[in-house]
């Protein structure tokens, strides 16, 4: 409780209604840019890992001999080269949100009980 009123003593004014408002303000802010920069960093990292993903991935089919090819259909090989990145893209970019809300949720219940 004394972390609150000396959070509401950052912003001094004569009414706490004000001061909790502005405290409230300022607190969302903070909020919204820590929120942005995740998101930066989630999009940064997932990139990066489907970049060099990608780039193994051809260096595989550039050093396949060519009996591979004539076994595959070319559907198939599109499908392998464009779906797996794909699918790696949609985890990366879940499971941050997945263990962020895993751990709110236990740390809610961690407070209940």
């Amino acid at each position: 409780m004394q972390a609150l009123y000396w959070l509401l003593n950052l912003f001094p004014t004569q009414d706490k209604f004000v001061s909790a408002g502005i405290l409230f303000l300022f607190l969302t802010i903070i909020k919204g840019v820590l929120s942005l920069w995740h998101e930066y960093l989630v999009a940064l990292a997932s990139g990066n890992v489907l970049k060099q993903y990608r780039q193994e991935l051809i260096e595989r089919y550039r050093d396949a001999p060519l009996s591979y090819f004539d076994q595959q259909r070319a559907g198939a090989l599109t499908y392998n080269l464009n779906m797996p990145p794909i699918m790696l893209s949609k985890l990366l970019y879940t499971l941050p949100r997945a263990l962020i809300d895993f751990l709110r949720f236990f740390f809610v219940m961690a407070l209940l009980f």
